[in-house]
């Protein structure tokens, strides 16, 4: 029983943002002959939920709180010093409950106040929806600070997470955390994002001001590298995929490549496999970019044309589209090993 539960636990520690409920519906059809499956599966629900930064919306309130381990008082009730309250969280529905005020008692109160005064005007400029906390840490010899930015689009078939975390120490003047963007695309298929940017900085100051600064500089730092990497992936990573030019012979016309959609152009099943082209692979990652688009602080533009490869893309889930090619296509695309890959006379190259 302890391995199904360890088992169980993986696919709900690798949910997607915004898609949890539908992870543990699944689960619950799957292990139909064992209803109490879900109820087993507490540590992993409450540690899915402090690491993705789960945020909840207080009864009688209108801003959403962060739920994290760097806030928790124990037996799943957590505190946030912006409301000044406590409030129980359940961890599978993702609800909060019997909210109490609470005072926070911290040699850095100060600081703490004075991070989350200079944090509300940055988070409001820069993102659209997010929620942020910050928190003494390490027997109050640190100060965490955590952003969470949320935008779900099921309607859409996308969802996406971007979560910083900072770790300053007012003694040694250092800033150490990470940034992590999730996004996941779902149209016809199953693509997901990953990246992580590990941060470590020396201040000169330890003043509110001054590490929100520094906090706003890595973060757009960070959106500009995100920025690079989908320009170069259309010339680098895509286009090593195929020959450069489709079996139509004819270039991609760039100024319309946001007009095609991948599901359209894709389709399921063997024979549309056939449609699979150059111009459906760039299109991924014109929908890919333009999703995070949306999510990222920074309001730059992302370009879909470049020279260099990424490594930002989750490329498992591609695996998808590159099955073996069908023994019902044409024989110049029946190349042992992979669909893209070019054409060739050599026989002993070809399927049986």
């Amino acid at each position: 029983m302890a391995s199904h539960v360890a088992a169980i636990s993986a696919f709900v520690e690798g949910a997607p943002p915004g898609e949890l409920a539908n992870v543990i519906t699944d689960i619950e059809a799957l292990t139909i002959d064992n209803p109490s499956a879900t109820s087993e599966l507490g540590s992993a629900f409450r540690k899915y939920n402090e690491e993705q930064f789960a945020t909840v919306k207080l009864p009688g309130s209108s801003n959403h709180v962060i739920v994290s381990s760097h806030n928790s008082l124990g037996d799943d009730r957590y505190y946030d010093v912006g409301s000044s309250s406590c409030f129980a969280f359940d961890h599978t529905t993702q609800k909060a409950s019997n909210v109490q005020s609470y005072a926070l008692e911290s040699t850095n109160l100060d600081l703490i106040k004075s991070f989350l005064k200079n944090l509300a005007p940055y988070i409001e400029e820069h993102y659209p929806d997010a929620s942020f906390g910050v928190y003494p840490i390490q027997d109050d010899t640190e100060i965490a600070i955590a952003i969470v930015a949320n935008k779900y689009s099921p309607k859409n078939l996308w969802n996406g997470r971007w979560r910083s975390l900072y770790k300053f120490s007012p003694s040694s003047l250092t800033l150490n955390g990470y940034i992590k963007v999730d996004v996941h695309y779902y149209e016809n298929g199953n693509v997901r994002l990953l990246t992580t940017k590990p941060i470590s900085r020396s201040l000169s100051s330890s003043t509110g001001a001054a590490v929100v600064r520094e906090i706003s500089s890595l973060e757009k730092k960070y959106q500009e590298d995100l920025n690079e990497s989908f320009y170069n992936l259309s010339e680098g990573a895509f286009k090593g995929l195929r020959r450069q030019l489709p079996v139509t012979r004819q270039k991609v016309e760039w100024d319309k490549i946001a007009g095609y959609r991948l599901g359209h152009d894709i389709g399921t099943g063997n024979n549309n496999r056939r449609k699979l082209n150059f111009e459906c692979l760039l299109c991924l990652g014109s929908e890919i970019a333009k999703k995070i688009r949306t999510l990222l602080p920074f309001r730059t533009p992302i370009h879909l044309c470049g020279s260099q490869s990424s490594s930002f893309l989750h490329h498992s889930p591609l695996s998808t589209f590159f099955d073996e090619a069908p023994h019902d296509w044409p024989r110049e695309y029946r190349v042992k090993g992979s669909i893209l890959s070019q054409r060739t006379s050599d026989e002993s190259k070809l399927l049986a």
